[in-house]
């Protein structure tokens, strides 16, 4: 939420509001929480501990399609979609942001020849 001032002063934007929706992608992309426990419930989160995964842990989705050997970024969002790596989007028709340690795992797998997605998330998978 952005609080706006009368005199169009700097803009307030509200912390719960941005810890709300990293939570929100978090549920809704299958992504584990991997923030540091707090030690007191009047302390915050640091910036870079409240996206999904560290923002130095993101590649982009060029970058995952240049790693995966693919010429089309839809062949990406369909192993996204099938829960072979995490990535998540800030907003529905944003980019993707994927998890270059989640996605290096995934790549060794594939070496290996066993590979499964990360979770389950439809029954034909």
């Amino acid at each position: 939420m952005i609080e706006y001032r009368k005199d169009r002063g700097l803009k307030k934007v509200r912390y719960q509001s941005v810890v709300d929706h990293c939570d929100r992608l978090r549920a809704e992309y299958f992504i584990p929480d991997q923030r540091p426990p707090l030690s007191s419930v009047l302390f915050r989160h640091r910036d870079e501990d409240l996206l999904p995964f560290r923002l130095s842990d993101t590649v982009s989705t060029p970058e995952a399609c240049k790693a995966l050997g693919y010429n089309s970024i839809a062949s990406v969002g369909k192993l996204i979609d099938r829960g072979y790596f995490w990535a998540y989007r800030l907003q529905p028709k944003s980019p993707w942001r994927v998890s270059a340690s989640s996605l290096r795992h995934y790549l060794d797998e594939v070496l290996k020849g066993v590979a499964h997605p990360k979770v389950n998330t439809d029954s034909r998978f």
